[in-house]
């Protein structure tokens, strides 16, 4: 929400609050480029001070941004689904290709404990596999 009044000589100016729930606000001083600020001046302005935008926005979060970005990709793509069911569907192809569960968290951002609570039945299915491929050795040695 870029206002014409934080344009101030050759730099922007505005307030920021330190953190979302705090009153306290910091002064942010950004100089711009001779090309950046004749670049401004050439834009239409909404509602005769903003420069990108309507006046009116909220704040988000990174994982909402996302979420509503891939939201559109599975639409393109005519596929059902949901970032979470994403995550879940690349956690345990990992997991079915023998990825080792810390490296699986990590990528999830999560500890261990909890890709093991969460992901448990394909790492049991993981251990199956390995005792059959091991009675399939014991077998070939009788």
């Amino acid at each position: 929400l870029l206002q014409k009044s934080e344009i101030r000589g050759d730099e922007v100016r505005y307030y920021r609050k330190k953190m979302i729930r705090s009153e306290r606000r910091i002064l942010v001083v950004v100089p711009l480029p001779p090309d950046v600020l004749a670049r401004l001046k050439k834009l239409p302005l909404q509602k005769g001070r903003y420069y990108f935008a309507h006046g009116v926005d909220s704040i988000t979060t990174q994982v909402e941004a996302w979420r509503k970005r891939l939201a559109m990709v599975f639409e393109e793509a005519k596929v059902r689904g949901t970032s979470h069911q994403f995550r879940h569907t690349f956690a345990t192809d990992l997991l079915t290709r023998d990825v080792s569960v810390e490296r699986v968290a990590r990528w999830l951002g999560n500890s261990t404990r909890i890709c093991e609570k969460h992901y448990s039945h394909w790492i049991e299915s993981r251990v199956q596999s390995a005792s059959d491929v091991l009675r399939e050795i014991n077998a070939k040695r009788v």
